[in-house]
């Protein structure tokens, strides 16, 4: 019985040690048409969003449609 509330309390204790890690490391997904719509919208500074999309690049061809959104 201890023997398996020991070994859960370990398995979470690593996992809550772990987190910040695997977060941190996560791959960043280039950004789409409604995240550079939310960040505008949301007054998000430009230099922020300049950084964001150098960073993490668009996936998607930037036309006229969008142009007139933003």
């Amino acid at each position: 019985m201890y023997k398996r509330i020991t070994i859960s309390v370990l398995t979470v204790m690593l996992a809550i040690a772990c987190a910040p890690y695997l977060s941190a490391n996560m791959p960043s997904y280039p950004l789409r048409k409604s995240e550079i719509l939310a960040l505008v919208a949301g007054g998000i500074m430009p230099e922020n969003i300049a950084y964001d999309i150098q960073s993490r690049g668009v996936a998607f061809v930037r036309g006229d449609s969008f142009d007139t959104l933003l």
